[in-house]
């Protein structure tokens, strides 16, 4: 057989070999972690590619909660994240990741649902049905004894926490008096590419502030202080639950 014909057949036998890994691979994936509910009408305009990697998404335990998926607008590209503190989080950070080379994206799915093509107004009700399905409603509800500044400071500083997030991470975290503060991940988490981090920590107007390198995006975030049975459970401004420390 002529050289150019031996090498189209590869081409051709290669093409096929591909294709059928989409295949074992999705039904592998039914088998393995069963099957979800996987919106058909929305699938129909994204490419195989795309369909493999949003059946992955869908199906694999390895992504845990809080996740999102987002898609290029040319359908050619993709981002998914998980592990995020929060929905919110986990949508920026899916579009992050998709847009990281240059191509704008949009949100295709939060947690396990679709919302392409929903209004605002759908996608945030979404959002807060998401948080709600997560969050334990013991944590949802706001103690009564909230800290002041000072107490906040006597409670934090120099001190060492076991602090369990919204969404279940485990992370140890111990506050400097000199206003440093570190931290390491106890959860195992899937290709997690930060397992300690540092940043800056302050109290401010009866809140608590703090700024990692890498975590949370390295944004500032700041949180109401409660005390509950030697629980210390902070709260954003809008009264939704972040997380609690119990110290060591």
């Amino acid at each position: 057989m002529p050289t150019k014909n031996l090498y189209l057949s590869w081409i051709s036998s290669t093409r096929i070999l591909n294709r059928l890994e989409y295949v074992i691979v999705g039904i592998i994936s039914l088998t393995l972690f069963g099957c979800a509910q996987i919106p058909q009408k929305e699938m129909e305009g994204l490419p195989a590619n795309l369909r493999y990697e949003f059946n992955k998404y869908l199906n694999n335990p390895n992504y845990i909660n809080f996740k999102s998926f987002a898609i290029g607008e040319s359908t050619k590209r993709w981002g998914r994240s998980w592990a995020s503190i929060s929905p919110e989080e986990a949508v920026i950070n899916a579009k992050r990741l998709c847009e990281k080379n240059g191509e704008k994206c949009i949100t295709y799915s939060i947690g396990n649902t679709v919302v392409y093509g929903m209004n605002e107004d759908q996608i945030e009700s979404v959002l807060e049905q998401y948080y709600q399905s997560i969050v334990d409603e013991v944590d949802r509800s706001i103690p009564s004894k909230r800290l002041s500044s000072s107490e906040i400071l006597s409670k934090l500083s120099n001190k060492t926490f076991d602090s369990f997030t919204a969404n279940g991470l485990k992370i140890t975290i111990h506050f400097n008096a000199d206003g440093f503060i570190k931290g390491k991940l106890k959860t195992n988490v899937y290709r997690f590419p930060y397992g300690t981090d540092h940043g800056e920590w302050e109290v401010s107007s009866g809140e608590v502030c703090t700024q990692w390198t890498h975590w949370l995006n390295g944004t500032k975030n700041c949180y109401r202080i409660f005390h509950e049975n030697n629980v210390l459970k902070a709260y954003k401004s809008d009264g939704r639950y972040f997380g609690k420390y119990i110290p060591f």
